[in-house]
């Protein structure tokens, strides 16, 4: 194909538009663009394998129940490995086997705190701007804050970690100034 004009960007340019045939209107004269945009280029096959589960870096903590929540996935993945026929599924779920069961390898499981001071798996009460909440801090995988239950790395949680009931923390924003009012180490919340 002929390209008129110079190459930009590694890129040709568009053709020379086509010469006017007589007695035709020349005001529209429609561009060809040989280049198509990546946006309509399928990136993946449809039987490509699920990515990964990323697994966090250092400590996998857990509370005996968050041992207990590692063993049910990997026993409910199991089951339905058996009886799933799609292969897609099948591959999806072999990838959240493999993750479970690495967790479940390098699972910590700690011991309820004793004590006075804000731990690993303490039920935490709290006040801060103008608000009161209660949570339990727990492992990653056990984390669901919408029951109260935060993981040990989130900011919250490694701002009360070390507190004791009346401590008054001067955290960085948007966490800010955080009253502790009660702390529980034998309770779980539910």
């Amino acid at each position: 194909m002929d390209w008129s004009g110079p190459k930009h960007s590694g890129r040709p340019r568009s053709p020379a538009p086509p010469a006017p045939v007589p007695g035709e209107d020349t005001a529209v004269v429609a561009r060809y663009s040989p280049v198509m945009s990546r946006a309509f280029v399928k990136e993946t096959a449809e039987s490509a394998p699920p990515p990964e589960r990323m697994v966090d870096e250092g400590p996998n903590l857990v509370t005996p129940e968050g041992l207990a929540q590692i063993d049910a996935h990997i026993v409910r993945i199991e089951a339905a490995m058996q009886t799933e026929a799609n292969v897609l599924l099948r591959e999806t779920l072999a990838r959240d086997l493999r993750y479970w069961t690495i967790r479940k390898s390098t699972a910590e499981i700690v011991p309820p705190a004793n004590g006075d001071t804000v731990a690993f798996g303490s039920t935490v009460t709290i006040k801060r701007k103008d608000r009161e909440q209660t949570f339990r801090i727990v492992g990653v995988d056990e984390a669901e804050p919408a029951k109260g239950l935060i993981s040990f790395r989130s900011p919250l949680a490694q701002a009360v970690l070390g507190a004791r009931a009346g401590d008054v923390i001067e955290a960085a924003e948007p966490l800010g100034e955080i009253g502790v009012f009660a702390i529980s180490n034998a309770t779980k919340v539910d």
